[in-house]
């Protein structure tokens, strides 16, 4: 009958809800106390309301609405379910007598409060529970966020859209100079350097206006010591669920040693270029696995050939020697392949407008880990005057 279809309304959310595990937390540790609490005031309630109060059910159902928003699934549906059980056995004992008109309508008026007692019950503490889920969920993932960042070996900063540096690691503290609440103090702005400014302001321009989801770029800093540092920085934009920019997430990789290093290099090749210039030096490279060779600009030049800089031929270089020359050059070539001499050696070339050059050619050999030569890398300058053959 409508006892038993009340019965199983009753036992429904709690099967549902059940499992070892659950029963386990339940009844067990902090929340076995408080869920026994929760019972406890549920049936106290549930007792004045039905013999003291009128519209007794509205009583009922509020420590049930407590328990969901308190507890768990299980719990709010074994609650329920108790607190179900205790209603119809205070019915049963004549404790609680519906009123006239609810006898009239006979049995399913008598049970429909006590189901309208655990629908909303059962579904707040479902909402309830994915709510707590969701933000168990986000406190794990910023708890790993903040691990990743506090331990993290590249620099991290949380940005606010003004540009204050409100959150810092140690690692990005260690390559700036500063405290953590120095930097705290601090825009980005005022700690890039002035050149490498209007760039990264640019950027984050279109990453605000959504033209760009992120962006990277190698840029200098000013150390707390006035010393510019060199780093190479991504940045994404935070938003909301409605995409309101929040923050902005600044990772900051330490390249300053390789930098410089480049820079170094730059500047070395400067030098090299202008004093291979004004020596009227040509530099060259011979693979000798391929057996080709790399003349920068000056060789072409040297050579009288309107190329370069690029690859030429071995052979293109052998027919430019002066036929006198030619055998005593490729000996000493072939021992200083051999490695039984350095090759240093004097000869002349014919250009082809037949001018006779007199050059030098100085030159090093590489060998691989089996000691095999694989390349040869030398210079070639002019000595003295020209003559027509």
């Amino acid at each position: 009958g409508v006892g038993d279809a009340m019965g199983m309304l009753a036992l429904l959310p709690l099967c549902m809800a059940s499992n070892l595990a659950a029963w386990r937390h339940a009844l067990s540790g902090r929340a076995g106390v408080d869920n026994a609490m929760l019972l406890l005031v549920t049936l106290v309630i549930s007792f004045v309301a039905l013999t003291r109060l009128p519209y007794a059910f509205i009583y009922v159902l509020l420590p049930l609405l407590v328990a969901a928003a308190s507890t768990s699934v299980f719990g709010t549906a074994l609650i329920g379910c108790l607190n179900t059980c205790f209603i119809a056995v205070l019915i049963a004992l004549g404790v609680f007598l519906p009123e006239s008109s609810q006898q009239r309508f006979g049995e399913p008026l008598l049970y429909l409060p006590m189901a309208l007692t655990l629908i909303p019950a059962f579904l707040v503490s479902v909402i309830m529970e994915r709510s707590r889920r969701e933000q168990h969920q986000v406190a794990i993932g910023e708890a790993q966020f903040r691990g990743a960042m506090e331990f993290s070996a590249i620099g991290m900063a949380l940005v606010s859209l003004e540009g204050r540096l409100f959150k810092v690691n140690e690692a990005l503290c260690r390559m700036l100079g500063y405290s953590a609440e120095r930097l705290g103090e601090l825009s980005f702005q005022e700690i890039t350097y002035v050149d490498d400014l209007e760039l990264d302001l640019d950027l984050v321009r279109d990453l605000l206006a959504g033209r760009i989801n992120s962006y990277q770029m190698e840029k200098r800093y000013l150390r707390q010591d006035g010393e510019t540092f060199w780093a190479r920085i991504s940045v994404s934009l935070v938003r909301d669920e409605e995409g309101v920019a929040q923050y902005f997430v600044t990772q900051v990789e330490d390249i300053d040693s390789r930098k410089r290093a480049e820079l170094e290099r730059e500047r070395l090749a400067e030098r090299i270029k202008l004093a291979t210039d004004a020596g009227q030096i040509g530099i060259w490279e011979w693979d000798l696995a391929r057996n080709r060779l790399h003349w920068d600009f000056r060789m072409f030049d040297l050579y009288g050939i309107r190329s370069g800089p690029g690859e030429t031929t071995v052979e293109q270089w052998k027919a430019s020697l002066h036929a006198e020359d030619h055998d005593r050059v490729l000996r000493e070539l072939e021992r200083a392949v051999s490695g039984l001499q350095k090759f240093d050696c004097e000869f002349r070339i014919v250009r082809p407008n037949r001018e006779v050059r007199h050059l030098r050619a100085i030159a090093t050999l590489t060998r691989d880990e089996d000691n095999r030569p694989v390349r040869m890398i030398g210079i070639n300058s002019a000595t003295v005057s020209y003559t027509h053959q």
